[in-house]
């Protein structure tokens, strides 16, 4: 029987690949807190972790003050679509809050795509680092 080293290595590497996509996949109906809002301060005064969950071809989660939601859409190679983000329209019980609110909702505006590594999850617009979140 003649082995095709050629063949052998084709279907290695589709393995590989497979395996590699497993670990980057954004899993669906999966909450994340926000750990870090790089550059800017983002804190929650009600006592409840920012978060988001992605579930479907929608996100949802807790802005600080507010609940939001978003459609969106992943593609290749880890890219991202969110499209405009509605969230109720309770007032922050301080102006600070207010605009670390805003911000947290600008930078989310801004993600294009993203990466899982060591079981974070981190958003990018472009090859800026803008959040990132744990389970």
């Amino acid at each position: 029987m003649k082995i095709n080293i050629a063949g052998l290595m084709l279907i290695a590497l589709a393995f590989a690949a497979c395996s590699v996509q497993k670990n980057t996949v954004l899993p669906r109906n999966t909450s994340w807190i926000l750990i870090n809002s790089h550059s800017n301060r983002v804190t929650s005064i009600a006592n409840k972790p920012l978060s988001i969950t992605f579930g479907g071809d929608r996100l949802s989660g807790f802005s600080g003050c507010n609940n939001y939601t978003a459609n969106y859409a992943v593609g290749r190679n880890q890219t991202i679509r969110i499209g405009t983000i509605a969230s109720t329209k309770m007032m922050c019980m301080d102006n600070r809050a207010n605009i670390e609110e805003g911000e947290y909702l600008r930078k989310l505006s801004q993600i294009n795509h993203y990466k899982i590594r060591h079981g974070e999850l981190r958003l990018y617009a472009g090859d800026r680092l803008l959040l990132s979140f744990r389970q």
